[in-house]
């Protein structure tokens, strides 16, 4: 990654839903590390807007570039790769443990019907340990706070 190329870009960007627009021409430039707040009344297109910042919806206009790349050049694994999303309610429907969890991260670097090995879980356990819960590996995660599970996505 080059680090003077801003992590996520928008050029004239437009988002909306049919012919309801949320915002226009949106210019926005963040560096890894950078953080940004999203505010509006209920119903403003928050979520829209971070949905196509995400790449799981399509501009009305415009374009997003992760770290220089549009998401079409990037492809579906290579997004995945650099980006998550979590979305504004979740719940999990199946027990698993946290470790098992971050595994999922794993698996775009994954080959097809490959197994996480050693080296996935070790980076598994780094990342639950840079976000404060590697002594939760083990924990269910239908037990954790709301706080918690953020942390995890």
């Amino acid at each position: 990654m080059d680090h003077t190329t801003p992590l996520l870009t928008t050029r004239g960007l437009r988002v909306g839903i049919a012919d309801r627009t949320f915002c226009r021409d949106l210019e926005l430039r963040l560096q890894a590390g950078e953080s940004l707040a999203i505010l509006g009344r209920n119903g403003a297109g928050k979520s829209t807007l971070l949905s196509v910042l995400a790449g799981l919806r399509e501009a009305q206009a415009g374009e997003v570039l992760i770290d220089g790349a549009s998401y079409a050049r990037l492809g579906a694994r290579r997004s995945a790769r650099v980006r998550g999303w979590l979305p504004q309610s979740r719940s999990e429907a199946f027990s698993s443990t946290l470790l098992e969890t971050a595994l999922v991260g794993r698996h775009p670097h994954l080959a097809r019907w490959d197994w996480e090995s050693e080296s996935d879980a070790r980076k598994a356990r780094q990342a639950l340990a840079a976000v404060g819960l590697a002594e939760l590996a083990q924990r269910d995660v239908q037990t954790l706070s709301g706080g918690e599970r953020q942390r995890l996505a």
